[in-house]
């Protein structure tokens, strides 16, 4: 499992605006939405002193409605070569290796990843991602999966969309709660 770091306030306004006209997006509608993404600005009040006006270049405002919908046209493209579960900043990638002694390609598809988000001005939350294994597998003993940020770390379980998954694929957790 992947996670894109601070995703929505990563999101690059030329590389969305590219992908709306790819999706052949009326221009009027590109229009009234770069309209209310432009030359927005913020400030920050804490403790009863407040910073001066900054603009903002790129990102999606907080609470903005269309905000996932502008996400999802984002990560529309993305396609590592394996199965791929989207939702939202959360990205799975999956792989079913059919014997114990095949290798996974599940370094190639991590790479597709990193390519994919260098290309799209994200980045992966490497703190947040995380391989696990499902079932019998012999070359279970080391991660094989790394970024240039160090090695992503193998769990035996995780938390995903709400639901624990083991590498058992069995509910105590679920039913412990």
């Amino acid at each position: 499992m992947s996670n894109m770091a601070k995703a929505f306030a990563r999101v690059n306004h030329n590389i969305l605006l590219q992908k709306l006209l790819d999706r052949q997006v009326p221009h009027y509608l590109i229009i009234w939405l770069f309209s209310y993404l432009s030359d927005r600005q913020q400030r920050v009040c804490a403790s009863g002193k407040t910073s001066t006006w900054k603009t903002l270049n790129g990102s999606m405002p907080q609470g903005f409605p269309l905000g996932p919908l502008t996400f999802l046209v984002m990560i529309d493209d993305l396609a590592p070569g394996c199965l791929t579960h989207k939702y939202v900043d959360d990205t799975t990638l999956t792989e079913i290796i059919s014997s114990s002694t095949s290798d996974s390609h599940m370094p190639q598809y991590l790479q597709a990843l990193t390519l994919w988000t260098q290309k799209n001005d994200m980045l992966i939350n490497t703190v947040k991602t995380k391989e696990l294994v499902i079932g019998r597998w012999d070359h279970q003993s080391n991660s094989l999966l790394s970024t240039k940020d160090g090695p992503i770390e193998r769990v035996t379980e995780f938390k995903l969309l709400g639901v624990y998954v083991d590498s058992n694929l069995s509910w105590k957790k679920q039913q412990s709660r």
